[in-house]
């Protein structure tokens, strides 16, 4: 689902459960209607959330939740809201509709259906219902079903142009191309300028071999729409069939341009560039694919292939050996890698390749299983694959292929930060109150204590005025621990790390119970740590390789820094104070950090005991959840974290959680 770009917006906090109290929640929906149809989907979650913790007895607070989570791709988390609307109103068809579409989503296509079943009971004239019914039927294969249901949809409905291309698409399926085209045709007719039935007319025609025609429409839906990788990619299968190999390349650099995690057309440019004998470009292309999707027996033996070409024995042995770890019955990479050992004079090798082949082929060649023929014909392994469903048949170990790499940062820790008391105060977003008698006293100076997790607010004049100027605001005499707390926030916010770290060393030694000044010290060191790694050019990106639960982390040497002094603050805090959430949150991240994931499982599960709307924890405890390959409580978390407002949650869902 296409959703316009929100930019990410900061709000300071404070709503109390009394203010809670006093909301105008129909003022909340209908502000939550206009989110919705502004695409706002993230603020239209947070204005429902609100109706939804005064008046948890209302149903339309979570359906309208549902569909903003739906189109931010939380399926689970919009599941669980149409489930809840639907428990306090049983016979509301609209919550049975759209959470049978996400049921779809999440693959569930049985309960799916019965939900669809159930919104027809009572609103059987709606056509979205039928043609949401018929998607279901072509996800199971039951494309005669799916016919029915698109012509109910049409009867109901026949100027909805999407029906008709719905349905023809399905013909398309059971290559009845000719009624497919009149579908597409009477897309067209009712909306001319429907940019995707163009090219799905295109598409229908390039399978019907009418490449002049499906040129034509391919060119009109690019000239409508200059962004959809589709129309490109298909245009550059037609123009292959037409021998333009100029226009196929240029066409595949513009789909890789657009989407450029497209393993499937980096390997058929791959092919393309290996047919005109461009063979390192092609090794390159190759390589690409096997980043992206590290198991592809297609890719393996074409690469093996070019670099034979390029005389690269050992190598293009190598790659069919790995072709045939995938697939071990691979006859034709024996074939080859009997052709790339005799050159590197292994006799004996490629003598042992030659009957293995030998016998694979006399295995197979009264078999009528047409994969494991395939495979036995190296021949097959050189086409231009035309489709995705295609390319994915390259992974004989099973799944489907993820071409996708999550890079992910964790939320940071919080500190103790002073806000000016004018502000405005609003909860949330990596800003959160801290109410405590201990820093009352800051008060007096107009500050308002916070806890956040991103930068102070005060500009770098006005902090050093303060810094220069503390005693003028405080009676040192009063509480000197507390004056040395003040001023160790102020250098901490700009970096003076040494400073801060000094002076909340001071507000301890004046006072060795001060729980947040060993909350502070210990963040200034991790903060003073973390600089000192940027020097060395080291980041503290996570990258999550969706093809397995491995962490693939970016610094060479992650135990060079000692974190024990930080942890050991972090400890005292949570002695002094053993229900402060924050300190479990910021140690859980120390621990992430050096690897102990079990550790920090533990204490972001503590910091959300102890404040069950900590956004930051859910989403750290799903990433850390990841690694462990704990998908399905990570992505449970991630929609927490999503409702509670951090807004990254919901590209991690759309982009990991969803998969099939």
């Amino acid at each position: 689902m296409f959703k316009l770009p929100v930019k990410l917006t900061f709000l300071l906090f404070l709503i109390s459960l009394a203010v809670y109290s006093q909301v105008n929640y129909k003022y909340f929906i209908n502000l939550s209607r206009g989110d919705l149809l502004r695409n706002d989907y993230t603020e239209a979650i947070k204005n429902l959330s609100i109706v939804i913790k005064v008046r948890p007895e209302l149903f339309e607070p979570y359906f309208f939740r549902g569909i903003a989570k739906y189109n931010l791709g939380d399926f689970r988390g919009a599941d669980r809201d149409f489930s809840k609307a639907l428990n306090i109103h049983p016979l509301y068809s609209h919550a049975f509709h759209y959470r049978g579409i996400t049921r779809g989503r999440l693959y569930d296509y049985s309960n799916a259906i019965n939900d669809l079943n159930e919104a027809l009971l009572t609103d059987p004239f709606n056509s979205d219902i039928f043609m949401a019914r018929g998607e279901m039927y072509v996800q199971l294969k039951k494309y005669n079903k799916a016919l029915n249901d698109y012509d109910s949809a049409i009867i109901i409905n026949p100027d909805i142009s999407y029906l008709y291309l719905s349905r023809g698409i399905v013909k398309a399926i059971l290559k009845e191309y000719d009624e497919a085209l009149k579908d597409c045709d009477r897309a067209i007719h009712h909306n001319l300028f429907y940019t995707e039935a163009y090219a799905r007319r295109g598409i229908i025609k390039y399978h019907s071999k009418n490449y002049t025609g499906a040129l034509t429409d391919l060119d009109f839906a690019i000239e409508l729409d200059s962004l959809v990788p589709l129309s490109y990619y298909y245009r550059a299968l037609t123009k292959y069939q037409t021998v333009d190999y100029i226009g196929t390349m240029e066409d595949y650099n513009k789909v890789i341009k657009l989407d450029p995690y497209n393993a499937l057309t980096y390997y058929n440019r791959a092919l393309l560039k290996a047919h005109i004998g461009d063979y390192e470009s092609a090794l390159e292309d190759f390589n690409n694919v096997l980043r992206l999707n590290p198991e592809n027996i297609y890719t393996y033996y074409n690469r093996g292939c070019v670099k034979f070409e390029l005389e690269d024995y050992q190598g293009a042995v190598d790659d069919f050996s790995e072709a045939i770890n995938i697939f071990p019955d691979f006859a034709g990479a024996f074939i080859n890698r009997a052709a790339a050992k005799n050159r590197i004079n292994d006799f004996a090798g490629a003598y042992k390749d030659q009957e293995k082949a030998t016998e694979i082929k006399s295995k197979f060649e009264n078999s009528h299983d047409t994969t494991l023929l395939a495979y036995a014909d190296s021949a097959y392994l050189s086409k231009i694959i035309e489709l995705d469903a295609d390319f994915n048949n390259g992974m004989v170990s099973g799944g489907k292929i993820q071409n996708r790499r999550i890079f992910i940062e964790p939320q940071n820790e919080f500190s103790i930060r002073f806000f000016k008391s004018d502000t405005v105060l609003l909860e949330g977003n990596g800003y959160y109150n801290l109410k405590s008698k201990y820093i009352s006293g800051i008060n007096a100076l107009n500050f308002t204590p916070g806890l956040s997790n991103s930068k102070n607010i005060f500009s770098e004049e006005e902090t050093d005025s303060i810094i220069k100027n503390i005693n003028a605001y405080y009676d040192i005499n009063a509480n000197i621990s507390l004056t040395h707390f003040i001023e160790g926030v102020m250098n901490e916010s700009i970096k003076n790390y040494n400073s801060a770290i000094n002076a909340y060393t001071k507000a301890i030694m004046y006072n060795p119970e001060f729980a947040y000044a060993y909350f502070n010290r210990a963040n200034t060191k991790n903060e003073l740590l973390e600089y000192i790694q940027s020097i060395k050019e080291h980041s503290r990106v996570i990258s999550i390789n969706i093809n397995s639960t491995s962490v693939i982390e970016h610094e060479e040497n992650f135990y060079n820094s000692d974190y024990t002094e930080i942890l050991n603050d972090y400890n005292k805090v949570i002695k002094l104070n053993p229900e402060f959430s924050f300190a479990y949150f910021n140690r859980a991240n120390i621990k992430l950090h050096i690897r102990d994931y079990e550790g920090a499982l533990e204490d972001y599960s503590f910091a959300i005991k102890y404040k069950d709307d900590l956004a930051e924890a859910f989403f750290n405890r799903a990433l850390t959840l990841i690694f462990q390959g704990d998908k399905q409580n990570a992505c449970m978390d991630l929609s927490l974290a999503g409702e509670l407002g951090i807004k990254e949650a919901y590209n991690v869902i759309k982009r990991y959680c969803n998969e099939y």
